[in-house]
């Protein structure tokens, strides 16, 4: 039997010839012939050396230039690597070795489980199992006349806290009701907030960097709640102001309410900015359960260990059971990226998006329930594309992308199902494409609306061609009112 065997440094090897356990292995290409013997205690790796091609006689076991230095107090889960340390010996031996507990890298190529190495090799291991609570996990490289151990001990790791994300300097303001010792009824912060229905008109930033959040009017200020600990809003005028620094936030804002919580892509121009919501009005919930704004954008890790840390103090973690999205995102200018989140019960979005000027794109949300769609882009003047949202259930969609002037790529079909055919306005003052505002007309003729509100409005862009004439003509002899460029 010939077995091919590969090994982390890019050599190749085959296995022959075996008898009384002895297996021979030959380098591709090479010159070196490697006697391995399968132990009894049934190790499978390679435990012998040879040197040149008929080379006889005990082979010494090959030194290394350091030890794999012992590791402590890693965090839970972690995969480590070793130190990295030297084959030393004479230059025409090869070694086989075999990893347990972990795998091995050779002259920092591709990690496995074994390898061959030579006088001047590199090598390095790391763990296969992550350790996990007070443990010490222990890997092993065995060759014939030597064993190397390295142990990683971990323990219990700290718990995570939004402080870690400015403790390099960084920049921004982290918003904690829970912490009551942040917490004052006036502007000037002489008067602790100690009891539930009391007003707030001072917050501490929590970040390090003084960006604390005020309100002098005291009819504006909002309501410190418990259970869980928050800041409900009327959203008439409640808010808190702070003042963000020179060169403002450029990076990710989490948001954690009682309606749900998300992370977003920002950015927040110096100067006055509403912890609360666009003038008090405009917020995606009706309590702040935690708010943190961060200068330079977060990873992906660090932006969900922030949501679980608010999810745990109460926060609502998914927006999956909001049904109304009415005027939840109005006017947030700085958002520059929009989450995918959770709006399948969401049956209206009215005015849900408008004026977010700094959106360039927009996520495939779950809009299958969604019936109302007035006003829900309305002005988004950065937004260039848009996604083939579900729009079946959809009955109006006036003013749903007027005034979105960088507006040019639009997809074929979305209305293809829709139940109504209220699009007043629905496309003026856009620079679709013709292929987009044609998309746009077959796909309402697909629709087979002939009844009730038939109104269709684009102006700006691209006139249809031929094909979308032809739907333009079939649309009105079902009593569709058509306006489109070019004023056919």
């Amino acid at each position: 039997m010939i077995v091919t065997w590969f090994t982390p440094a890019r050599r190749s090897f085959e296995w022959f010839g075996q008898t009384a356990g002895t297996l021979a292995l030959i380098e591709r290409g090479g010159t070196s012939a490697v006697a391995s013997v399968i132990g009894q205690d049934g190790d499978p790796g390679p435990r012998g050396a040879t040197g040149p091609t008929g080379a006889t006689g005990e082979v010494a076991a090959p030194t290394f230039s350091a030890e794999f230095t012992p590791l402590t107090g890693q965090p839970q889960g972690a995969i480590v690597e070793s130190n990295a340390v030297t084959a030393t010996g004479r230059d025409d031996w090869l070694w086989p070795l075999v990893a347990r507990g972990g795998e091995v890298q050779i002259n920092a190529q591709e990690w496995g489980p074994n390898g061959a190495i030579r006088t001047g090799d590199t090598v390095k291991m790391r763990l296969t199992t992550a350790g996990t609570g007070l443990t010490e996990t222990v890997a092993s490289l065995y060759g014939q006349g030597f064993t190397r151990l390295w142990s990683v001990e971990t323990g219990s790791v700290s718990p995570f806290t939004p402080a870690s994300l400015f403790a390099g300097g960084e920049q921004g303001a982290w918003c904690d009701p829970s912490d009551l010792d942040t917490l004052f009824q006036d502007a000037a912060g002489t008067t602790p907030v100690t009891a539930a229905g009391q007003s707030v008109g001072k917050m501490l930033d929590k970040s390090g960097r003084a960006n604390h959040a005020t309100q002098a009017i005291s009819a504006a200020r909002p309501t410190y709640q418990v259970t869980p600990d928050r800041l409900t809003i009327d959203k008439v005028d409640d808010r808190l102001i702070t003042t963000v620094p020179d060169g403002g936030f450029v990076g990710t804002m989490i948001l954690g309410t009682d309606q749900g919580t998300a992370s977003y892509g920002v950015n927040i121009s110096a100067g006055a900015y509403d912890i609360g919501g666009r003038g008090g009005q405009y917020f995606p919930g009706n309590a702040i359960v935690g708010q943190l704004i961060r200068d330079g954008a977060l990873t992906t890790e660090e932006a969900a260990a922030v949501e679980a840390d608010f999810v745990e103090k109460g926060a609502t973690a998914s927006y999956g059971a909001v049904t109304s999205f009415n005027n939840y995102w109005q006017n947030w200018s700085e958002i520059t990226s929009f989450p995918l989140i959770d709006t399948s019960s969401g049956t209206s979005f009215i005015a849900a998006w408008p004026g977010c000027t700094n959106l360039t794109s927009f996520p495939l949300i779950d809009t299958s329930s969604g019936t109302d769609f007035s006003f829900a882009w309305y002005g988004c003047t950065s937004l260039t594309s848009f996604p083939l949202i579900d729009t079946s259930s959809g009955t109006s969609f006036s003013f749903a992308w007027y005034d979105c002037t960088s507006l040019t790529s639009f997809p074929a079909n979305i209305f293809d199902s829709v139940k109504g055919g209220n699009f007043s306005f629905a496309f003026t003052n856009t620079a679709l494409a013709q292929t987009s505002i044609d998309n746009i007309l077959v796909s309402l003729v697909a629709s087979g609306i002939a009844t009730g509100t038939r109104v269709f409005d684009q102006s700006g862009g691209s006139t249809p061609s031929s094909t979308g004439e032809a739907a333009i003509t079939t649309l009105r002899s079902r009593g569709w009112t058509v306006t489109v460029t070019g004023g056919l």
